[in-house]
């Protein structure tokens, strides 16, 4: 028993509760339980979360102070229970799983590796995935043995790589003999013009594919360390057993007087 006798008053909503010896009050304040326990000279407010509490010398305290403080200590909790809620709702996955990089390769990786790919295989002189035939009335012509994706390798153009002087100078000595074909090829590279001369016959395959307005190959430049090599790439997605062709781009009317077949 205690020593001494507690009186209060307080109003809970509509209801007005009076004690005259030491009690326990149980109110709801701003839709918490807290409950008030006389003992000696101080109060004890428990939270009905059971995980807070809250201590007030309130011997000479009155209702209304007790019921402020009350009503103070229950927002504040709310407002706690509110911040630590926002805090979870915005945690983000990275709080919870560790960053693991991407096996993913980027497109200039991928780049690279297709071109240090066609290094390789130029400085080894490998042609696969084709094969030579005779074209009747057309002479020779390269077919492909297996399907080449669009902007996929397919061969060099290969011979000797020269400058602009000594190719015509070739070109003159060519035209001299009637039976020698024309296997030259001029482009610009680095603002410089270049000839890669496939005249002399060899196994290569690239100086043996055909002529085409339509095409399924196109040519394109490679340069390795400095040294620029001339490629042919799908332009199309190719199947086995088509024809390779591209476009050799002459249109002079000298030429296509000496080669009627560049019409098309």
């Amino acid at each position: 028993m205690l020593p001494f006798e507690f009186y209060s008053k307080i109003i809970c909503k509509n209801v007005c509760l009076q004690h005259t010896t030491p009690v326990a009050v149980y109110k709801f304040v701003s839709s918490s339980l807290i409950t008030w326990c006389s003992s000696n000279h101080h109060e004890k407010i428990i939270s009905t979360d059971k995980s807070k509490s809250l201590f007030l010398t309130c011997l000479d305290i009155d209702v209304a102070t007790l019921s402020q403080k009350a009503k103070s200590y229950c927002f504040n909790d709310a407002s706690h229970f509110r911040t630590e809620n926002k805090i979870t709702q915005n945690r983000k996955v990275t709080d919870y799983y560790p960053i693991r990089r991407s096996n993913r390769k980027t497109k200039s990786e991928l780049k690279n590796e297709e071109h240090k790919h066609i290094d390789e295989v130029i400085k080894c002189g490998s042609e696969e995935g084709m094969q030579v035939k005779h074209i009747e009335g057309k002479g020779r012509g390269v077919f492909a043995v297996k399907g080449f994706k669009k902007g996929q390798f397919v061969v060099e153009y290969h011979g000797d790589l020269l400058e602009l002087v000594e190719a015509k100078l070739r070109e003159a000595q060519y035209a001299k003999d009637p039976q020698t074909g024309c296997y030259m090829y001029y482009f610009q590279y680095q603002s410089k013009t270049y000839c890669v001369d496939a005249t002399k016959e060899t196994t290569r395959l690239g100086r043996l594919i055909n002529h085409s307005k339509s095409g399924n190959c196109q040519t394109k430049l490679h340069p390795i360390d400095g040294t620029p090599h001339l490629i042919l790439v799908a332009s199309r997605d190719i199947k086995a057993e088509e024809e390779l062709l591209y476009d050799y781009g002459d249109r002079s009317k000298a030429s296509v007087l000496a080669h009627p077949w560049l019409k098309h």
